[in-house]
């Protein structure tokens, strides 16, 4: 089955056949990277007065992307000329970015993402730190999944659900209504 641009990889060196769609192929891949497993062990740092139980990075992820996938599978099932419009919506894409969204955050949350934010920036570099292009990194570049390609070499449609933001950080969004 030839598969369209949002299943296609930068990299096509898939050399056994596989039984997953391309989409399913991308949440394995991710679950199976050490910055995945890595979630279990990061400490978050939260209030008393949030008010919120406490739990794991990887927990929280795993909240994320089952939530994600439900909505998208309600999407499609209840709403299926809205998912058209949005150019088409995959379950697992959303379970895959669900999964990858904190990979590229601090140990200790968003306080130390805004610590290292302040210190990067401190450091004259504009951009400074976020965990979503942190995230986006890691499975681009940092993650190993062969030596013959760097990063998960995930789809085009994984890739941009987890980008999140496609555009630089101090740049106004094209229509914010629409991400």
């Amino acid at each position: 089955m030839p598969f369209g641009p949002r299943e296609e990889r930068f990299h096509n060196n898939d050399r056994a056949p596989d039984q997953r769609n391309p989409f399913q192929r991308d949440r394995d891949r991710i679950i199976y990277t050490s910055a995945f497993r890595r979630l279990a062990w990061v400490t978050q740092v939260v209030s008393a007065a949030e008010g919120e139980p406490f739990h794991n990075p990887l927990t929280h992820t795993l909240e994320v992307a089952q939530i994600g996938k439900r909505l998208a599978e309600k999407l499609v099932e209840e709403q299926p000329e809205e998912a058209h419009e949005l150019g088409g919506v995959e379950p697992e894409v959303v379970e895959a970015a669900g999964l990858a969204h904190d990979l590229g955050h601090p140990p200790f949350g968003h306080a130390a993402e805004r610590e290292l934010d302040g210190l990067v920036q401190g450091l004259q570099l504009p951009d400074g730190f976020e965990g979503n292009p942190q995230s986006f990194r890691v499975v681009t570049k940092l993650a190993v999944r062969s030596a013959e390609t760097p990063g998960l070499n995930l789809s085009r449609a994984t890739l941009n659900a987890i980008l999140k933001y496609p555009w630089f950080r101090h740049a106004t969004p094209p229509n914010r209504h629409r991400k």
